[in-house]
């Protein structure tokens, strides 16, 4: 049985890239769910209750994620929700009163949009009609057991994908959706936290939000902690901020998790280089608001965590020739994944947090508390923190404890040289983590030398519990004990990346094969770990010593810096006074923005340090 204690999770996804992990992510708890099902109910490592809550049908025991929805109006694409419409019901749709339709004196009409077609890879799962809503029976906590007519190749399914749900196996219940009224997804708009506090404000629109969180409160007296994805750079973070307040007024023991993440195009930012991006600067300000919002006094303390993760800041390394054994940097580092497709780069994102939280999930009573994860990770009075994952571990034999020395070339430490490589790949430099192989999604330099404070937790999944030494050798005392293993491997559904070529599945270089999915093939798993630390810079100041002198200021992670470059920009150009005259906020309301976002990035300021924002 599992633990009595809270260990329920709700997960809320706020924005279309927020969705797209989020979409990657139910995909890989249904796999896992998919491949248990084989085991004996009371011998299965995982419970899967945390994340689904139970139902009773005519068929059964129905399992539905814990999950709120909210996104664009038209973002579901083939995907029909219908707002308290019960199954069945063929009823046509009223188009509902706009609240601008009284300024318009002219004839109403209404123009249907074209049905789009489902996803090649929804139709091979041969449920698309229960995804739609429609009464065609019910399903288990894992879709794998529907009938598969001529699956797509992982590579069809990533070119085919379009919208979040053109790969989502799980269903969406209207009670979990909500799709913004007055803003499309082909339009958009909805780009300035501004907008999204003043769509929160309304109140036909707080009703509905709040609705979406009091259903989750209903189906569980439990709850001990919220996930929150929301897109960075538009203003469903402002939505993210407005859920915040409310779980802490509806739940004030929850934790909350949250992962602001965001991948620009390069057309979408793209500028001439003499020329400021000043649409780009604006957006990228929302995250200033967002970690006011979650990290300003008072609301920042212990149980909330805030991962900023920025997609198009990740790169692979630079071409280092043949790295040993034979093999060369494109025989081993991942050939097809763009850190600018969205597909991609959310796998990323979710395998990172399903390794993470799988401890939450492990049965018969070993079941971790997410909230605990945070205190233990997150420092009161600061909630950011960097995620690392090791994708996969590159352990030869899960049988033995020992790793394949044989993966680690001998490369140059670029976090150290002040690059970024926050593309999780496989060969790290041994000065980072030996024998592991971690990146940071967010950017943050890991390593022995960073990582000596206490405030960490590690998760591994596919590796039983006498490998912990070996994971946590780097890691402080206090933080050795919380690291967990999860002996289950992460089970990877078809609708996810191809990561490893053809080279090192066939030779067997990270797993036995085949690591290279074929589209006859059901399963592919492998081992992997996420590391969940926190980057306060008074931990940094003391953790890192820089030759005879201890490092004055810990370097901004890159999200953080490409926010405090636009605010930089912003006062610069003498735009601040422009900016709170069009938001309707006081001079003062933005510096206090400012200055929370300084205290959080970088720490106290120096005592003879000018403050420029007195100026402002």
């Amino acid at each position: 049985m599992a633990s009595s204690g809270p260990r329920d999770v709700v997960t809320l996804q706020l924005g279309t890239f927020a969705n797209f992990i989020g979409s990657h992510f139910w995909n890989l708890l249904d796999e896992s769910a998919g491949a248990a099902e084989s085991e004996a109910e009371d011998e299965r490592e995982m419970d899967y209750t945390p994340y689904y809550s139970t139902h009773d049908s005519k068929t059964g025991v129905v399992y539905r994620p814990r999950l709120m929805v909210v996104d664009y109006s038209g973002a579901l694409g083939s995907v029909a929700v219908r707002d308290r419409v019960p199954h069945g019901d063929q009823q046509e749709e009223q188009p509902q009163e706009q609240p601008y339709a009284h300024t318009w004196k002219g004839q109403a009409t209404v123009q249907a949009s074209p049905r789009i077609p489902p996803s090649a890879y929804v139709r091979s799962l041969g449920a698309h009609d229960w995804r739609n809503g429609r009464d065609t029976g019910e399903h288990g906590i894992a879709s794998t057991k529907v009938a598969r007519v001529s699956p797509p190749s992982a590579a069809e399914v990533r070119r085919d994908t379009r919208y979040f749900t053109d790969y989502l196996k799980v269903e969406l219940p209207p009670t979990s959706v909500h799709e913004l009224q007055g803003y499309h997804l082909s339009i958009g708009g909805f780009d300035s936290f501004f907008d999204g506090l003043a769509y929160a404000d309304r109140d036909q629109h707080s009703e509905a939000l709040l609705e979406l969180l009091r259903h989750q409160l209903e189906l569980s007296d439990r709850i001990d902690a919220f996930q929150m994805l929301t897109d960075q750079h538009t203003a469903f973070t402002a939505l993210a901020t407005t859920y915040k307040k409310w779980i802490s007024e509806e739940c004030p023991k929850a934790s909350i998790f949250a992962i602001a993440a965001t991948c620009e195009t390069p057309s979408a930012s793209a500028a001439p280089a003499q020329t400021i991006d000043w649409p780009l600067q604006y957006r990228r300000l929302n995250g200033a608001f967002t970690l006011h919002g979650f990290g300003c006094e008072g609301a920042g303390g212990e149980g909330t965590g805030v991962c900023v993760v920025e997609c198009d800041k990740w790169r692979y390394p630079p071409q280092l020739g043949e790295i040993g054994g034979g093999l060369t940097e494109r025989q081993i580092y991942p050939l097809e994944f763009e850190a600018v497709n969205w597909f991609d780069s959310s796998a990323i994102i979710a395998t990172a947090l399903d390794a993470l939280t799988s401890p939450v999930r492990l049965s018969c009573g070993r079941g971790v508390s997410l909230t605990d994860m945070i205190k233990a990770s997150v420092p009161s009075g600061n909630p950011l923190c960097g995620l690392g994952l090791a994708l996969p571990i590159p352990i030869w034999d899960r049988s033995k404890v020992s790793a394949n020395m044989s993966l680690f070339p001998p490369f140059p430490d670029l976090n150290e040289r002040g690059d970024v490589i926050s593309q999780p790949s496989v060969f790290p430099s041994p000065a980072v983590w030996q024998p592991l192989g971690f990146n940071d999604l967010t950017g943050a330099s890991l390593g022995a030398k960073r990582m000596g404070h206490p405030y960490q937790c590690l998760s591994a999944r596919g590796l039983s519990v006498p490998f912990l030494p070996l994971l946590s050798r780097y890691l402080p005392t206090p933080a050795q004990a919380r690291c967990y293993a999860v002996d289950s491997p992460l089970v990877l559904p078809l609708a996810y990346p191809q990561l490893f070529n053809a080279h090192i599945a066939s030779n067997g270089t990270l797993m036995k094969p085949p690591a290279c999915r074929e589209p006859s093939v059901d399963v592919e798993e492998i081992a992997v770990c996420a590391l969940l630390h926190s980057i306060d810079p008074r931990l940094a100041k003391t953790a890192r010593p820089v030759g005879r002198r201890q490092q004055k200021k810990a370097a901004l992670i890159p999200p953080l810096q490409s926010i405090s470059f636009a605010l930089d920009r912003v006062r610069m150009a003498g735009k601040v006074a422009e900016i709170s005259d069009h938001q309707g906020m006081e001079v003062d309301e933005y510096v206090d923005v400012c200055e929370t976002f300084r205290r959080l990035s970088e720490g106290d300021r120096d005592e003879d340090e000018d403050d420029d924002m007195d100026d402002v």
